[in-house]
């Protein structure tokens, strides 16, 4: 998706600059500017996204960890008795 958006923000980029006027600095520009138009909406919809998975990780290792530690010391209790 990503890709597309860049080809098509420095397809608009361009159509700014004359063809006459086109040069390495007005092609360099933009695409640099779709790439960066590109990168930033592929990170704002992607990001919120991670963090959500990476809390869900997070509450799954933590609940597996204190369910190990509960049966440990439940293990410890009924080998004193």
């Amino acid at each position: 998706m990503s890709i597309t958006l860049a080809i098509q923000t420095r397809r608009k980029l361009l159509s700014f600059v004359r063809h006459d006027e086109a040069n390495v600095f007005s092609v360099l520009g933009a695409n640099f500017g779709a790439g960066f138009v590109a990168g930033t909406l592929a990170a704002g919809a992607t990001c919120p996204l991670d963090v959500a998975k990476t809390r869900r990780q997070i509450e799954v290792r933590l609940f597996l960890l204190q369910m190990c530690c509960e049966i440990v010391h439940l293990s410890s209790q009924s080998l004193r008795s």
